[in-house]
């Protein structure tokens, strides 16, 4: 459930957007344009976090809650891993193959990448950028104030873009199946902000490259509309 506290004297916005939408080039893009022009800027993957806690964390917790997803959804370690660390790829063709599995690995993670990500923007100065696919769907849009850049591409491009990943196809088709389209995000984003009053929602398509002069326009009309 969201929380409807405000990061009120915080700066802060979230980047979203399925898979292949291309968060990713906007975040370096936006790191590209406020570094010309002298603004201060952090960025947060969220993607970042979660893989810290399921395989390189050395702290007890993360072991213990590594140890939590082994038992409950029947995973493998990786072999001679000290710590208890996970295969990414099984995990991934385990939680996407079952929305009862999914809500598990939600319930036992997510609380633990909320705690983080919160303190990491508590602790970020300038502008922050919060970047999260399910940004909305995991009900973190109090984090960043509502408000956010969702991105979108055409079904072509993605499928081209696609052809570059290191993950299996069969994967790939479950994890899309398991996000949330453009209209339902946008839907979904749209009711979290009539309902606390709050929030700019700005939706860019990146299916014909834009060019960096429609990303800075975009990150401009961003940080404008932000509380000062």
């Amino acid at each position: 459930m969201d929380s409807i506290g405000k990061n009120s004297i915080k700066e802060v916005f979230g980047v979203t957007g399925n898979i292949a939408s291309g968060k990713s080039y906007a975040l370096d893009t936006f790191k590209q344009i406020a570094k010309k022009e002298n603004i201060k800027i952090s960025l947060v993957q969220v993607d970042e976090i979660r893989r810290e806690i399921l395989t390189s964390s050395k702290d007890l917790t993360f072991i213990k809650l590594r140890q939590t997803l082994v038992e409950k959804l029947n995973l493998s370690l990786i072999q001679n891993s000290p710590y208890y660390a996970i295969s990414g790829l099984e995990l991934g063709e385990t939680i996407f193959s079952s929305e009862k599995k999914m809500e598990t690995y939600k319930d036992i993670v997510n609380p633990f990448i909320r705690d983080i990500l919160t303190s990491k923007i508590n602790n970020s100065k300038g502008i922050i950028v919060v970047e999260w696919a399910m940004l909305a769907e995991d009900g973190w849009l109090d984090l960043v104030n509502g408000n956010v850049v969702l991105l979108k591409c055409s079904e072509s491009t993605q499928s081209n873009r696609l052809m570059d990943t290191d993950l299996p196809l069969s994967q790939l088709h479950k994890r899309i199946k398991f996000q949330l389209n453009t209209k339902r995000k946008t839907n979904l984003i749209k009711k979290w902000q009539k309902k606390y009053n709050r929030g700019r929602l700005f939706v860019f398509d990146t299916s014909c490259s834009p060019e960096i002069d429609s990303y800075k326009s975009l990150f401009h009309e961003i940080i404008n509309s932000l509380p000062r």
